[in-house]
């Protein structure tokens, strides 16, 4: 993978299947992790950022509609981590 390059749906959903991430739940009043499956919308995305350090890269890439960061290890071909956004989420 490289800057500029698209992650299709299919990758994105294979690379994250099982992740999740941490969300304010409003009713509960805690953080409560939420599958990255949920919160992906199924939009192709570009890749904007990506930086390499053995083993891992981390990859910034945005849809029309998300923002998505994943670090990605390289040796194993997995996620570790990642994040979905809403491309509006600087501006609320």
């Amino acid at each position: 993978m490289k800057e500029g390059d698209t992650i299709s749906k299919t990758k994105m959903i294979k690379f994250l299947t099982g992740k999740t991430q941490t969300m304010w739940n409003r009713e509960e009043k805690c953080f409560k992790p939420i599958a990255l499956t949920t919160r992906y919308d199924g939009n192709e995305a570009r890749i904007t950022m990506l930086k390499t350090a053995d083993p891992y890269q981390v990859i910034r890439a945005k849809s029309d509609t998300q923002e998505i960061k994943l670090i990605y290890n390289v040796k194993k071909k997995e996620v570790t981590q990642g994040t979905i956004l809403p491309v509006d989420w600087r501006d609320k």
